[in-house]
């Protein structure tokens, strides 16, 4: 079968067959991703993009460094609307309260080329159906934010992203660069439910930040793709110290079409709505 051009060089098609999804490999891919995520919601695909394109892409954001928005500030674990105020008539011991340190930098969609590899393989039909596949969906859509579409986001030393929960029900992303010390991802899984949102527990792991208790770490090597389902698992960055910066590409999607970020989201995360 033709390797489409827009992934051919960009992602190993030898280990993840997005071209052939029909296929023997294909489908034996497909079922172990489903298989992974049904049972810890976290899928983990190593050698994804090729280390020397993850390389290049690294190379390429340090280009665009001058361009991104350092997001920095205290942030409660909910990110629905990252602006969102204290609300004071709320216990002081509520969830939404409690506020833990954020800091990194935001390297909007606007700011990569149409040529660069993250935005073809972003906008790949044959990578789409593999993402809708692996979740067991009906379908994905680009969201029409050109902001918020393609982020790369850049942890340099002392950076940290504390516990939070995603706002959309799964991130996708590509790591670039793991850091020298620190970044690591860690997370917290079934922390809250449809049923129960466990505002005691959350309260206290916000209060009490780097207590071991129930701790998972993932192992992040450049060019490994992350499904991570994360609206109810809380998880977090880790502060990266001196060396190497952490450099991690993040790809979302909606299940519906014209989906864009609220516009407190998008100011601190970009410094600008548009």
């Amino acid at each position: 079968m033709t390797i489409p051009h827009s992934l051919c060089g960009r992602v190993d098609l030898d280990r993840y067959p997005l071209h052939d999804l029909d296929s023997i490999q294909g489908k034996a891919l497909i079922e172990a991703c489903q298989t992974n995520l049904s049972a810890t919601g976290v899928l983990t695909l190593d050698g994804f993009i090729p280390a020397e394109e993850a390389k290049r892409l690294v190379c390429d954001a340090r280009l665009r460094k001058p361009l991104s928005h350092r997001m920095k500030g205290m942030f409660c674990p909910y990110s629905d609307d990252l602006s969102e105020e204290d609300d004071l008539r709320l216990p002081d011991d509520h969830p939404r309260r409690l506020k833990l340190p954020a800091s990194h930098r935001f390297i909007a969609g606007d700011c990569i080329p149409f040529d660069n590899s993250l935005q073809q393989i972003y906008r790949d039909q044959q990578f789409i159906e593999f993402l809708t596949s692996a979740l067991g969906i009906e379908a994905l859509y680009p969201i029409s934010d050109a902001l918020g579409g393609i982020n790369i986001l850049i942890y340099e030393s002392g950076d940290a992203n504390g516990w939070h929960f995603d706002a959309t029900e799964f991130v996708i992303s590509i790591m670039l660069q793991a850091a020298t010390c620190g970044g690591q991802y860690q997370y917290i899984p079934d922390m809250r439910s449809e049923k129960d949102e466990n505002l005691g527990a959350i309260a206290d792991r916000m209060l009490n930040p780097d207590m071991e208790h129930g701790i998972r770490q993932i192992i992040l090597e450049p060019g490994t793709l992350l499904l991570f389902k994360g609206k109810n698992t809380l998880h977090r960055v880790t502060r990266v110290e001196q060396g190497a910066d952490r450099v991690v590409a993040i790809l979302s999607y909606h299940r519906a079409p014209g989906h864009i970020l609220s516009e407190g989201s998008k100011l601190a995360m970009y410094g600008r709505t548009s």
